[in-house]
């Protein structure tokens, strides 16, 4: 069985609704699950909620583009379900109603395992769920062809689910509780901030550069280390590379237009231009600096709030071992008044690339005037991921527990051949 994370959960409203009529007169029961008799409508419920999900990427994808998504194309759309040997690929229709069953069976191993730890809905699920369906009706989900009983039933499988996580390690009290001290040591350790630039090390084929080229390039990279020590921000520093990577590549074109002429034998007139570079700090709230002979009308287009470059990036160190390279030299580097000493780091940011990179780590964002983001202190950034970290640290735990107890129930559902192939999702996307 396809293993589903998370039941998602879509709250409807009036304005997400669609205004069709599924109009299949069906058996009251479409499967049991677990001793469960699952309704028809509440089937439907859960059916719509994977249509929904499945739709509306479908749907954006296309508006990125400014184009209008067709649904006849969508139901000839394959989805790929499960994986290994057991992978298979699917038409569009039969994966909405696998999905569906899944969430299902997880919806019932998540009420089984409440029942087996002594859970229940938290209170703040509880208002959560109140405040999420408050003001609905049947109105608003029977021409999808289930009451608001049913689409309740579906919904509070997102709410049940957030309170066993949270009743298994969150709660104080909790079976597996994880302790404040032991989610702060994770984030320092694992939740890694840094900013970085870098030069490739590779041609466009993916082969390593000569030795001289890479020499070349180091030695480049070290001159930043040394303007960092020389008091030089990492704003003036990334200035400073620009403007070295635009040389050389101006030097690449004149090198290439003048093999172009030789070959040609013909003459070209050549104006010699002598670059000199200023560096300067780029901060939000001015424009980039530049010669006191600019142009009055060239100065009107320069941009008045430019973010600080490079950008702050962030980096979740998971046992997945992405970039291990990188993680290993963040996590190694010592820490001062919230930022490190930058290195200068060669490492393969995937199968077929290979950088050297300038990196510097930093405990937070720091929060500046006029750019989105950023934290008053470490502390501020800890409190708005703290949720983040708990699922980060027990998401494999919780996962494996979670998906043996699906198996053990998947091994109880009894379809109602009849209902489930009455309920057609394609009846969703008829207006």
């Amino acid at each position: 069985m396809k293993s589903v994370s998370r039941i998602l959960a879509v709250v409807l409203s009036v304005a997400l609704l669609l205004s069709c009529a599924v109009g299949c007169s069906t058996p009251k029961k479409a499967m049991t699950v677990n001793g469960y008799e699952v309704s028809t409508g509440e089937y439907l419920a859960h059916l719509y909620n994977q249509f929904y999900n499945q739709y509306y990427q479908y749907s954006y994808y296309y508006s990125m583009y400014g184009m209008t998504a067709d649904p006849d194309k969508f139901w000839e759309m394959t989805q790929s379900y499960d994986e290994g040997d057991a992978a298979t690929t699917m038409a569009m229709d039969a994966f909405l109603k696998q999905m569906a069953q899944d969430a299902i069976v997880q919806q019932q191993a998540v009420k089984a395992l409440l029942k087996e730890y002594n859970l229940t809905l938290s209170e703040q699920d509880q208002k959560d769920f109140a405040e999420a369906i408050k003001g609905m009706t049947d109105a608003h989900t029977i021409d999808l062809g289930f009451n608001l009983d049913s689409y309740k039933k579906m919904l509070v499988g997102s709410y049940e689910f957030n309170s066993l996580f949270n009743g298994l390690y969150k709660n104080e009290g909790a079976k597996f509780y994880v302790s404040e001290t032991d989610r702060r040591d994770y984030f320092n350790k694992n939740f890694l901030m840094y900013r970085t630039f870098s030069v490739s090390l590779v041609d466009k084929d993916g082969k390593d550069l000569p030795a001289a080229e890479i020499d070349a390039l180091k030695k480049q990279m070290n001159s930043y280390i040394e303007m960092y020590k020389d008091g030089k921000t990492v704003e003036e520093i990334y200035t400073k590379f620009q403007a070295d990577e635009k040389a050389k590549e101006d030097a690449k074109k004149k090198e290439e237009e003048d093999k172009k002429n030789q070959a040609t034998g013909s003459t070209t007139s050549t104006t010699t231009t002598t670059t000199t570079t200023t560096t300067t700090t780029t901060t939000t709230g001015t424009t980039a600096a530049g010669s006191d002979d600019k142009k009055e009308e060239d100065k009107k287009e320069e941009p008045k709030d430019v973010a600080p470059s490079p950008a702050y990036s962030t980096l979740v160190a998971t046992a997945d071992g992405v970039n291990e390279t990188l993680v290993k030299a963040l996590q190694g580097m010592t820490m001062t008044d919230g930022v490190s000493e930058p290195t200068i780091l060669e490492y393969k940011p995937s199968d077929k690339t290979k950088v050297l990179a300038f990196v510097i780590r930093y405990s937070h964002q720091p929060k500046k005037a006029g750019i989105t983001g950023g934290h008053e202190s470490v502390d501020k950034y800890y409190e708005e991921c703290v949720d983040s970290v708990l699922s980060y640290m027990k998401e494999k735990e919780f996962t494996e527990m979670l998906e043996k107890k699906e198996a053990e129930i998947a091994k109880t559902v009894e379809l109602v051949d009849r209902a489930i192939k009455m309920c057609d999702p394609k009846n969703f996307a008829k207006q």
